[in-house]
């Protein structure tokens, strides 16, 4: 069984792969270009300065690499995922480049846009991921072995799916392909996933255990290790063990080890409907009693109610939360990736998986669907030409690039063949920026939308640690 050999944190690029200066300016010029679309290169680098950086590292093809970028995207690399262009696996030492967009600074300064087609979506991260050889050749991903990538999002949401996207010939990102995220499980060593790493009534190791006489309080009665590869030494059991720790749900999930793991959360669902209906059943029928067998007193009645109410609301928040597990129909291990890193410090946080076959851009998104939005026209006039104009709005996380109609008019919405609805009466922000006389220019201004059909945008000339410490105004 293959385990990953390497976990590899990123850094910088190594000096030993430099090539010429000339090279090396092309190069740079076309990554630029890959990143930030077609805006201009002196443009370019000045947002570079500002938002994340390309993180590039070193990897031995040949062998398993966990690459961990710094703001929490995993990336999974089977030893071989790599092959050149004619389909061999690659050998040679290789170059993984990474940039990651989680915040609306990052968005912007990567020149982003949250549209599928004709659909606006809200965002929770977008990545640039591609490789290259050290001496500069063309990588791409063995279709029978992906790169499995994980996305820190701030909440699971039921209807996220997985985009990728390409630029169209204004520069302007389009999240064409939709995909369904990743449904296969990755395994951590079971010992270290299954302790509790803070206080809790939850017994250690899911309350597995060999010792019959000095643990008479645990779950099950087996050997830990032969669970080993299994769905219980996986973050998501792990996620469904610390909301629920009875024994009796661990019970229903080790008889149905060999089942993807959403059957077995469909069957804890069933035994929360049933376990939920007999102790309201119960506590209707426990009423209270006053003193001698009187009448209970309106105290004794108020929280025979309150006991009634506790009940059915906990019982019914269990059975939501299992069934939100089990709609995200989350399947069986994929062995193949163990991580054997007993280090890795996100083991409680949400992420959303994704196995690609293709370099280039992957954004984790759900489609905008607010039936309190209205059909809005939202145009923006500068004094200068930009290339670069964005509408934010900031609790949504949705950005829009403007649509450019004359030198200084730009549209926000497309109302005869796209999108068009917008959030009325909601804090939004118009920024542009641009290089005018060889300087940095930047234009900011709050609006609400559906206030005005069109904005007026000033471009003024700023520096890119003015703009950046503006930008921090708008959130993660």
């Amino acid at each position: 069984m293959k385990q990953l050999r390497s976990n590899i944190t990123f850094g910088l690029l190594s000096a030993v792969i430099a090539t010429a200066s000339s090279c090396q300016t092309n190069s740079k010029n076309t990554l630029i270009n890959q990143v930030s679309g077609n805006i201009p290169v002196k443009l370019a680098e000045s947002l570079q300065s500002i938002g994340q950086g390309i993180q590039q590292r070193i990897i031995d093809p040949t062998k398993d690499n966990l690459i961990k970028g710094k703001n929490g995207t995993v990336i999974y690399i089977n030893a071989n995922s790599f092959v050149d262009e004619a389909g061999v696996p690659v050998s040679s030492k290789t170059i993984v480049e990474l940039k990651e967009h989680y915040s609306i600074a990052d968005y912007i300064t990567s020149n982003l846009q949250t549209v599928h087609h004709t659909d606006i979506l809200q965002t929770q991260g977008m990545i640039y991921f591609s490789a290259k050889t050290a001496d500069g050749k063309a990588v791409k991903i063995n279709k029978s072995k992906p790169v499995r990538i994980e996305f820190p999002v701030s909440e699971q949401i039921a209807s996220t799916k997985i985009f990728t996207g390409k630029r169209d010939e204004n520069g302007h990102l389009n999240w064409s392909e939709v995909n369904e995220p990743s449904k296969s499980l990755v395994p951590y060593p079971i010992r270290f996933i299954s302790q509790s790493f803070f206080l809790t009534e939850c017994p250690m190791h899911y309350g597995i255990t060999k010792d019959t006489l000095g643990n008479s309080s645990f779950n099950y009665y087996s050997d830990l290790s032969k669970f080993e590869n299994t769905f219980l030494a996986t973050r998501e059991f792990k996620e469904r063990y610390d909301m629920a720790c009875r024994k009796e749900v661990v019970k229903i999930y080790i008889e149905n080890i060999d089942r993807n793991l959403w059957e077995a959360d469909e069957m804890v669902v069933k035994y929360f409907i049933k376990d939920s209906t007999e102790r309201v059943n119960f506590v209707i029928k426990d009423k209270p009693v006053g003193v001698n067998g009187g009448a209970p007193t309106k105290e004794q009645k108020a929280a025979h109610k309150w006991s009634i109410n506790h009940e059915k609301a906990f019982g019914h928040g269990m059975i939501q939360l299992f069934h939100f597990f089990a709609g995200q129909r989350m399947a069986k291990v994929d062995a193949s990736r163990k991580i054997n890193d007993t280090t890795f410090a996100d083991l409680t946080k949400a992420f959303i998986a994704y196995d690609a076959l293709e370099f280039g851009w992957v954004n984790v998104d759900s489609f905008y669907n607010d039936p309190k939005s209205v059909e809005t026209k939202l145009i923006a006039k500068t004094n200068e030409f930009t290339p670069l104009i964005n509408l934010i709005i900031p609790q949504r996380k949705v950005i829009l690039s403007g649509i450019r109609k004359d030198d200084n008019t730009y549209y926000f919405t497309k109302n005869e063949s796209g999108y068009n609805k917008l959030p009325k009466g909601e804090k939004a922000y118009t920024i542009a920026i641009s290089i005018v006389d060889n300087k940095l220019h930047f234009a900011e201004k709050e609006i609400v939308i559906g206030q005005n059909e069109t904005e007026r945008v000033e471009l003024k000339a700023t520096t890119a640690e003015a703009m950046k410490k503006r930008m921090k105004n708008y959130g993660s």
